[in-house]
């Protein structure tokens, strides 16, 4: 039996429920100590490192090693959790023009090496004894007032560009949301999308593709979060998708 595993993390499931698929799939790890070495959001997937039985000795090596994602930044709406799952007010119905695409290469290029990074307020980060995420569902949470820490971010690189209408979007947002299993808000975010979307049919935004490469711990819907900010054109994260953990690549990862 391997101590140690690389599975496909899905959209919408969280990354104890890819474990516990996994073990349906393989009865025979369902007796064994199965943990996550760095966690996915439900609206992320990719790569899960997956330590079994006396390999969780070893969490910390594994927690610290570098990570890399490819990311979709969708540009001209803002939600309160920085990706799709949360409620979403609209900054701007058209796509990016050149001179913001000019402003967002200056962005990037200060983006490499030591930054100091502001949690997002939907994450674990403990506060007086709960996660921010906590906090954050009960509208007790200073904005001004999150707690930050250091991050490395040793590439950040612009793939490729697109504009997708908001029919194409909303389509693509209920697709993902419906996939959800446990309590995420995905009813009242669902529904705030579509009058979101029947009020602005005629709206077109730009989503651009990143890859980045970072310390562990980094988070990336801060950093889209922190590009709508200078853009002045807000920005939410489409997707995310985990590639690589250190040497581990996706590419080796088993989907259950």
């Amino acid at each position: 039996m391997e101590n140690l595993l690389c599975l496909y993390k899905p959209v919408g499931q969280t990354s104890l429920q890819t474990i516990r698929a996994f073990q349906d799939r393989f009865p025979e790890y369902k007796e064994q100590t199965l943990s996550v070495a760095g966690r996915l959001d439900p609206m992320a997937e990719g790569l899960l490192l997956v330590l079994i039985g006396e390999e969780n000795k070893q969490r910390k090596y594994y927690e610290a090693l570098e990570k890399a994602y490819e990311f979709d930044v969708l540009f001209g709406i803002t939600t309160d959790s920085y990706d799709l799952l949360g409620f979403p007010k609209l900054i701007r119905s058209s796509p990016l023009t050149k001179q913001e695409r000019v402003f967002m290469y200056r962005y990037m290029k200060t983006k490499t090496g030591k930054q100091i990074q502001t949690y997002p307020p939907f994450s674990s980060k403990p506060v007086h004894g709960k996660p921010l995420y906590y906090w954050a569902r009960k509208g007790e949470i200073d904005q001004k007032n999150l707690p930050t820490k250091e991050v490395f971010i040793r590439q950040l690189s612009l793939q490729r560009a697109a504009t997708i209408s908001m029919k194409s979007l909303f389509s693509q947002i209920t697709s993902q949301i419906e996939k959800l299993y446990g309590d995420f808000r995905q009813d009242d975010i669902l529904s705030s999308w579509k009058t979101l979307a029947k009020e602005h049919q005629s709206a077109e935004f730009s989503v651009v593709t990143f890859e980045i490469s970072c310390s562990s711990g980094t988070y990336v819907r801060a950093i889209t979060n922190e590009m709508g900010d200078f853009l002045k054109t807000g920005a939410v994260t489409d997707s995310i998708t985990r590639t690589r953990i250190g040497n581990f690549s996706i590419d080796d990862a088993l989907r259950v």
